[in-house]
């Protein structure tokens, strides 16, 4: 195992720097550019900070935050478990990790889950747990988002596809049965009142102790602790559940553009000809009418074929 190097990630930094940037770009050039509009300049220029300037100056606070936040808690989880005892952990007691789409890598254990970049977390402490799915301009990127009993919520494992996000759920509700799991009303609400409990006083969370060696022989002998506790996934996250969902995105996505390729050559070819017909085309330029259908069969054809390609694909799913 490479050496595992405790250090929030910059990455929040580095987009806050950049929010900084566009917004000091975004204002100066409203300054000036409206400079000589009088009142209207004026006008302008609050239209461009209020609507522009103010949100990327607010990502960037918020990123710079975040950042904050990320090395305050990973000081205090080194101090309170010790940075060489947790390393010797997950050496040790590793039981998956998962890469992410940096290169980046988290550990779950039998008692913690460890971003050396992110978050460490004890599965005591994690009272919901869900998928978390957000948009970017290359697809959707799923992770799994924790909340725990004090109310503060971590996001994980970005990149996750449904399969490793099962597999990871079925670990943690493993070591930890009473977790809430799945995005729904009712352990929303579950979890309002847990945290309500928690700030009550009522919830006592005791902390691993990660040397105690013995305790982990006697689980392992013990029926409680080998008998894995099996959550419900969704099939759909499974790998004969995504196989399927993905052969029905590609018989849908077929069909979409097997009917695109016919409605745009049925349309085409018709204002082809009514134009035609309404300009009286003369019979020494019937090739370029012909030429323009034949243009229309190959763009429009091909689309349609390619859409069958993938209808075909799907079905064989």
């Amino acid at each position: 195992m490479e050496n595992i190097k405790f250090k929030s990630s910059i990455l929040p930094v580095v987009l806050g720097i950049l929010m900084l940037v566009i917004a000091a770009i975004f204002e100066l050039t409203a300054v000036l550019g409206f400079a000589e509009d009088g009142e209207d300049g004026v006008i302008a220029t609050i239209a461009i900070s209020v609507f522009f300037v103010l949100p990327m100056v607010l990502v960037s606070i918020l990123s710079f935050w975040s950042y904050a936040e990320t090395g305050k808690h990973l000081r205090r989880k080194l101090k309170e478990y010790g940075e060489a005892k947790i390393i010797s952990h997950i050496k040790t007691h590793t039981a998956y990790t998962y890469k992410g789409i940096t290169g980046a890598k988290t550990y779950f254990t039998d008692k913690l889950i460890v971003d050396p970049k992110n978050v460490i977390l004890d599965y005591k402490e994690i009272s919901y747990m869900y998928k978390s799915v957000s948009s970017a301009r290359t697809g959707r990127i799923q992770s799994l988002a924790v909340e725990l009993w004090d109310g503060s919520s971590w996001s994980v494992c970005s990149g996750m596809t449904n399969v490793q996000l099962g597999e990871v759920m079925q670990l943690c509700y493993k070591y930890n049965p009473h977790i809430l799991c799945g995005y729904t009303k009712e352990n929303m609400a579950a979890q309002k009142q847990r945290v309500a409990e928690f700030k009550r006083g009522n919830k006592i969370i005791p902390r691993p102790d990660l040397e105690e060696e013995k305790a982990y022989a006697a689980q392992a002998s013990n029926p409680a602790y080998t008998e894995e506790k099996k959550l419900q996934v969704p099939y759909e996250w499974t790998p004969q559940g995504e196989k399927e969902a993905r052969a029905k995105g590609k018989k849908t996505m077929g069909i979409i553009l097997m009917i695109t390729g016919v409605f745009f050559f049925v349309l085409m070819t018709a204002v082809t000809f009514y134009f035609a017909y309404e300009y009286h085309m003369p019979s020494n330029e019937i090739p370029i009418l012909i030429a323009f259908i034949a243009g229309f069969m190959v763009a429009f054809g091909g689309l349609f074929l390619v859409g069958f390609l993938l209808f075909r694909e799907g079905k064989k799913k």
